[in-house]
């Protein structure tokens, strides 16, 4: 037959294209953009459609169009009827090859040489054919549409299945800090009344459950105090010298707030708070992989980190937050890990380490309310564990006191403040390079804002209460002291008396 002019074809060849019917490939129509998509090319187009700003245009086009239509039913009638013969030829012969395939010319030949009237009395077991691949393809589309349905249903149960894990899980944590604020506040209730056995059995039961869903090691803290003990051991190198800042360190409940109100009544000395730019540098600087910024993997490659840089950094950090430089005090606890590191950093920062009596430390660390979402207090949960951390915390101050230079780090002892405020002021006022002022040594009229634990304390001059008050937790806190004893923090004889 004629070659299908590849401008103009049909719609019935669209729609075989459609359902996968073997006719030479044609391209999109782009000159008849009005003709319609139905199976029958003489159905007309609507008139709405084809009137517009250049109405006369248009319906001139659609003439041509509809002529090209018709001209071109005969060649619809070939390729329709080739496909009817080839399935015609199968069911008398059996021939099980492909359609259309080569005995068709030697069998049958041109199909328009056969007669048109053998192809149009062909044609509507063609017709057939197309309409059942169109239910084929409609099934399909079900089949399609049915399973994705299916697959929706099946997402939104997962949906809701996570839902639930996660209100669960909400209801849980909820519940479990629930039972936790409670413990806390039934013991100050007690410790109130003078009760403090009950206290200890009510902080116990308040915290076992915290401490059950957060799975402590204290081997996580172990490689920590390690790691930090190894930095102490670095090469000397030059670092910053223009920053001159105090950090105040230590465990908390342990005299750091007071230390730091005594410093900042001066003149020359402005309290920054409790800072965590040092160790966010130290962490941008080092650039390692773990999620947290204090840990091992940071402290054993901090070495690599240029020392000035990281000294610079610190200082524009705070400046650039704070709008502080020169003596401010920098009062984060956890600093204590990178006290070698500081110096590095700083030789001429002055480091401060605030210590407490052992078994005083521990009590006032399990008696706290620490921030549920600060992972470096999970310690606090179980009173063992938290004399634990606190033989690892004296393991790494004892080694930074040996190494680092005496002018520069320095140990306080909380008792020797509150039995000599004077004598220590001057004295840490002279280890910081300051004049001596009365106003240090009436911290309490200092007006500045306090935001940590002890915000009520220092409003107050200093008192003696909190002296060995661990002796009145016993026997309750003997498994505290006992650890203490068997890491070498305390002396055996402390257990035979109570």
């Amino acid at each position: 037959g004629e070659q299908e002019d590849p401008q103009h074809p049909s719609p019935l060849a669209h729609r075989r294209l459609e359902v996968g019917h073997r006719l030479p490939p044609q391209p999109h129509p782009t000159q008849c953009a009005h003709r319609s998509n139905a199976r029958h090319s003489a159905l007309p187009f609507d008139a709405e459609l084809s009137r517009g700003e250049h109405g006369d245009e248009e319906e001139r086009d659609r003439q041509r169009c509809q002529k090209a239509e018709d001209d071109r039913q005969p060649e619809v009638a070939e390729h329709l009827a080739r496909d009817a013969l080839d399935e015609h030829h199968r069911e008398e012969h059996g021939d099980g090859g492909e359609r259309g395939g080569k005995h068709r010319a030697a069998d049958f030949g041109d199909p328009t040489q056969r007669g048109a009237h053998e192809a149009i009395a062909l044609l509507p077991t063609a017709v057939n054919r197309l309409e059942h691949d169109d239910r084929v393809v409609d099934q399909h589309a079900d089949a399609q549409r049915q399973a994705a349905e299916r697959h929706d249903v099946e997402r939104d149960a997962r949906e809701r299945e996570r839902c639930k894990r996660d209100e669960d899980r909400n209801r849980d944590r909820n519940r479990v800090d629930a039972a936790l604020h409670l413990g806390h506040a039934l013991a100050k209730a007690y410790e109130d009344f003078g009760d403090p056995a009950a206290a200890l059995e009510w902080l116990a039961q308040g915290k076992a459950a915290k401490g059950a869903a957060l799975a402590y090691d204290p081997e996580t803290d172990r490689a920590l105090f390690d790691a930090a003990i190894r930095t102490a051991s670095l090469p000397p190198a030059k670092g910053d010298e223009t920053a001159a800042p105090i950090f105040i360190t230590g465990m908390p409940r342990t005299g750091t707030t007071l230390v730091d109100r005594i410093l900042s009544s001066h003149s020359e000395v402005t309290s920054a708070g409790e800072l965590t730019d040092f160790a966010l540098c130290l962490k941008r600087m080092t650039g390692t992989s773990s999620r947290l910024v204090l840990d091992p993997e940071t402290l054993e490659t901090a070495g690599e980190a240029d020392a000035a840089a990281l000294g610079k950094a610190y200082r524009e950090s705070v400046k650039a937050s704070l709008g502080l430089e020169g003596r401010f005090i920098d009062k984060m606890p956890l600093n204590i890990f990178y006290a070698p590191l500081i110096l590095r950093a700083m030789p001429n920062a002055r480091v401060i380490c605030l210590r407490r009596h052992p078994a005083d430390t521990v009590l006032s660390n399990y008696r706290q309310l620490f921030a549920t979402g600060f992972s470096y207090y999970n310690y606090s949960y179980d009173l063992t564990h938290t004399a634990q951390y606190y033989a690892g915390f004296d393991r790494m101050v004892r080694a930074f006191a040996e190494a680092l230079p005496a002018d520069r780090f320095t140990q306080v002892h909380y008792e020797e403040v509150v039995e000599d405020i004077e004598g220590e002021a001057r004295r840490l006022l002279d280890f910081c390079g300051l004049d001596f002022e009365p106003a240090c040594i009436e911290f309490h009229r200092n007006a500045a804002p306090v935001a940590t634990a002890s915000s009520a304390q220092v409003r107050q001059p200093l008192y003696r209460t909190s002296l060995d008050r661990w002796k009145r937790y016993r026997p309750g806190i003997d498994p505290a002291l006992e650890v203490l004893v068997a890491e070498g923090v305390l002396p055996a004889a402390i257990l035979e008396t109570v």
